[in-house]
């Protein structure tokens, strides 16, 4: 009706999934968190390779990180 058949609100998703994903590694970094930092970095680093660099894989590999890197820690403790 108004030309806006295909609206994606992943693309409006994506850079504040980004944003959360960088303060959390800030957040270790300065933290002195350091391993859960790598752990959080290389799961975000492998999957999007894996998945080809796409935003869709990109989101994913953010999300997947950011559950990684939130049960890192609590895992760890027990």
């Amino acid at each position: 009706m108004f030309g806006l058949g295909h609206i994606d609100i992943l693309l409006l998703l994506y850079p504040l999934a980004l944003a959360l994903g960088v303060l959390s590694l800030v957040h270790k970094w300065t933290h002195r968190k350091y391993l859960a930092f790598f752990v959080e970095g290389i799961t975000f680093c492998a999957l999007f390779a894996m998945h080809g660099g796409s935003v869709h894989g990109g989101f994913a590999a953010v999300v997947a990180a950011l559950i990684v890197g939130s049960l890192f820690t609590p895992i760890r403790r027990m």
